[in-house]
């Protein structure tokens, strides 16, 4: 875009536009917090822990949690700073804001190439692929990724390098995936637009060394190893799946109904490769392959699982291919002068149907995904009530080590909901002669932890929660 076109009145009520939608995004996902406030997964609970670790000047105890991720630690640090409570909340909302955010940027992108009809398939189609709405819901980070990827797009497309830059080296932050998508537009800035080893070399090395110090020199700061991050990624394996199962996993990330649109938006780009609009769509199609390619190769050497989240970026990709096919077809109807309104209006409610239907199909398992975060909030609310009305970890504090059933998941919200590290609530040795076990009737709460030895006290009850101390009184004061 030329700085006529910015600076024109066009441009400027687009900008309003845009940040008007933002701002709506913005609200929807405060709104969303009233329902679920809560209810954080076990890598977004896990991080927040872990950020309010270094907030209270402690090192990191890596031996129990996820992957470390560099982003959402550093994102929640200033805010641990004042409440924990804070911190998760406004976690939680910006990872919603990030997933309402990228339909917004696949809607700008798409429409710019494809029409209005392609950027509206762009952007809803996201919602009709399950384990994206499930990651939003849970704060897990794919959407932050994905948001700040397009974000990088959109202002190196619009002619900011230096912001597109800066969103990529976030993206950078979440996944090192993206790496070497980032050194691939660098290298095409130098030998396409021509700007300067010297300028590109710089920017290069920067990213290179901000990923390398968060990435590796802050966990040994913080206490692990420098590669944290695969050797827990590789204790996971058995909980995805590897080599040929993989692609079983890579479907649940297309979506469902709509996906006729994706070859046809290759088949766009592969007719009009030498148009902008043409290599647009092989590039979706070229960036959804090479995720892949490095996700597949991950999980076959041992360093990631496969499962089927970490494959979302591909799906999105995919979706703005679909966006280009749902553009192409509308534009085959102008070659017929006599019935082009028919035609047009055919394909557009064809089109829209094929949308409608996707996102129709993945409505219930977008309903089973939001009933059971709303019964895992309402079960960690009892579970802390529970804890509470035996005296709280304060009275309880002789009484370790604890122990929760539903591990690892109430295990790490609970953790974070007190404040604690997250080993706190891992497990019992079995040659313990004491500890408090937290149990549940819940059948759907499973992973009953390890018992001492010993006939267990109930100390409290609330819900389907109940707190009962195994061993010895002396030392321990339970109430």
């Amino acid at each position: 875009m030329s700085a006529n076109q910015t600076d024109s009145p066009a441009g400027s009520s687009s900008r309003l536009g845009f940040a008007a939608a933002l701002g709506l995004c913005a609200i929807a996902a405060a709104v969303s917090l009233i329902p679920l406030g809560q209810e954080t997964g076990n890598d977004a609970n896990s991080w927040l822990v872990w950020a309010g670790q270094l907030a209270q000047g402690h090192s990191i105890n890596f031996s129990v949690g996820p992957s470390w991720k560099p982003l959402p630690v550093l994102l929640s640090l200033p805010f641990e700073f004042l409440s924990g409570q804070l911190a998760a909340h406004l976690w939680l909302w910006f990872v919603r804001f990030c997933l309402l955010a990228t339909s917004l940027l696949l809607f700008k992108l798409t429409r710019r190439e494809w029409g209005l009809l392609g950027g509206a398939v762009a952007a809803l189609l996201p919602f009709a692929i399950g384990p994206w709405l499930t990651a939003g819901i849970a704060g897990m980070s794919e959407p932050v990724l994905i948001a700040a990827s397009l974000a990088a797009i959109t202002a190196g497309t619009s002619g900011r390098p230096r912001l597109a830059l800066g969103f990529a080296i976030a993206a950078g932050l979440v996944r090192p995936e993206v790496w070497i998508f980032v050194l691939f537009w660098l290298t095409w800035r130098m030998l396409k637009d021509g700007e300067p080893f010297r300028t590109v070399a710089r920017e290069g090395l920067g990213a290179l060394s901000i990923w390398f110090v968060l990435w590796f020199v802050l966990p040994v700061s913080a206490g692990a190893k420098a590669l944290q991050a695969s050797d827990r990624a590789s204790e996971f394996m058995d909980l995805g799946a590897n080599g040929s199962a993989i692609f079983g996993v890579w479907l649940r990330v297309v979506p469902q109904k709509a996906w006729i649109l994706i070859p046809v938006g290759l088949l766009a780009g592969a007719v009009l490769r030498h148009q902008r609009r043409g290599r647009f769509a092989l590039l979706a199609a070229a960036a959804a392959a090479v995720w892949l390619v490095e996700t597949l190769a991950l999980n076959l050497v041992g360093v990631e699982p496969g499962i089927s989240r970490y494959a979302i970026p591909a799906g999105i990709a995919l979706c703005a291919l679909a966006g280009a096919g749902a553009g192409w077809l509308l534009e085959l109807t102008e070659a017929s002068a006599t019935r082009e309104l028919v035609l047009r209006t055919s394909v557009t409610f064809a089109v829209g149907l094929l949308a409608g239907w996707a996102l129709i199909g993945s409505a219930k398992s977008t309903r089973t995904s939001w009933d059971n975060a709303i019964a895992f909030q309402a079960s960690s609310d009892s579970e802390l009530a529970a804890l509470n009305k035996a005296g709280g970890l304060k009275a309880l504090n002789g009484c370790l080590p604890f122990a929760t059933a539903g591990y690892p998941s109430h295990a790490r919200i609970l953790a974070r909901r007190v404040n604690r590290p997250l080993q706190t609530f891992s497990a019992i040795p079995e040659d313990a002669h004491r500890g408090i076990v937290l149990t549940s009737n819940n059948p759907g709460v499973r992973a009953i932890p390890q018992m001492p030895s010993g006939t267990g006290v109930p100390l409290s009850t609330s819900g389907p929660w109940t707190v009962t101390y195994f061993g010895p009184r002396s030392g321990c004061t339970p109430n």
